[in-house]
């Protein structure tokens, strides 16, 4: 079923004991206000949206204890792509599926939590998470992104105050899925890593940063497997990744990263290792113009070496699990 209207109050009645409302299939309420005035149980077997007629809210969404639920629908919409209005969620949310926020400001208050191998999108330029609440998607995806595609993102900030997405490391502490998303490459701001990031393996052993501008800061990441892309990439910061590490740049700079564990350079979700993956040799201290068989037998001071390079042109780092310099005197 589905509604349409500039205000709608659900749960208005005359004993104000509330509403239930059922369907077998989905329910999508459009209103560019949505307010409730009692309990409202939800009995819907498909999905649930909450959307404005118009692209935005006229006034802030409350997803708040007067929603209940009789059974977990298979997958809940609050706002669509374009709405700058807040959305608040207070009251747990459990979807058989995914579980999508669109805000000018999320600040999500309760646990959410996906059904197995489904996403869960936060998609807001400012996204205030309660540390003490839990974010779940198991085996699948938890993204957070900017609402406006040139916002930028600070990941370490541990406040709200900036014309930035900010979003600390105890907030993502709060996410169990198997990857986590900052950005999904239509953002345009730059991303700037402030301060240490660590994402336990217990949590998620994936972790996608994406962005058409650049990542770049002395703030460290402690993950898994690693994947960037970006217009550029500047991490001064001596990380820590223990499995894959994915980094690719469209731009014209070879990307700066480091790491002191050992690494592989393979593919995270779906990003490219450009980074650190061999793709040609380089030849030093070779002797030239002689005939080979002057060659033989020969020992060589200094010996010739073949040197691998990634895409780049950079030389593969000693923590890098696949570089090998072969040199030989003979």
């Amino acid at each position: 079923g589905d509604g349409l209207a500039e205000h709608c109050c659900l749960g208005f009645n005359a004993t104000n004991i509330g509403t239930e409302i059922t369907s077998s299939g989905g329910v999508v309420i459009q209103s560019n206000h949505i307010a409730t005035d009692a309990k409202i149980k939800w009995a819907v077997a498909k999905t649930i949206v909450l959307e404005p007629v118009d692209t935005s809210f006229s006034a802030a969404l409350d997803f708040d204890a007067d929603y209940t639920f009789t059974s977990n629908p298979t997958g809940i919409r609050l706002g669509k792509t374009g709405n700058s209005a807040t959305v608040t969620t207070s009251t747990a949310i459990t979807s058989a599926g995914a579980i999508e926020i669109y805000a000018g400001t999320a600040n999500v208050n309760s646990n959410l939590t996906a059904g197995s191998a489904s996403t869960i999108l936060v998609k807001a330029d400012v996204a205030a998470i309660d540390t003490t609440k839990a974010i779940s998607a198991p085996s699948g995806i938890v993204t957070i992104t900017p609402a406006t595609a040139s916002r930028p993102i600070d990941l370490g900030s541990t406040t709200n105050l900036a014309a930035k997405l900010e979003v600390s490391d105890a907030e993502l502490d709060t996410i169990s899925a198997g990857t986590i998303r900052l950005g999904e490459g239509t953002n345009a701001g730059d991303i700037a890593v402030t301060s240490a990031i660590s994402i336990a393996s217990a949590k998620s052993s994936n972790f996608a940063i994406r962005t058409t501008g650049a990542i770049n800061g002395s703030g460290t990441i402690g993950v898994v497997n690693l994947g960037l892309s970006a217009t550029s990439i500047n991490l001064s910061g001596t990380n820590s990744i223990t499995g894959n590490l994915a980094v690719t740049v469209s731009g014209g700079t070879a990307p700066t990263f480091s790491s002191s564990t050992t690494y592989t350079p393979a593919g995270v979700d779906g990003i490219a290792a450009d980074f650190g993956k061999a793709t040609k040799i380089t030849l030093t201290q070779t002797p030239t113009n002689q005939k080979q068989d002057v060659f033989m037998g020969v020992v060589f001071n200094p010996p010739p070496t073949a040197t691998p390079r990634d895409k780049y042109d950079l030389v593969l780092q000693t923590q890098n699990s696949t570089a090998t310099t072969v040199s030989s005197r003979s």
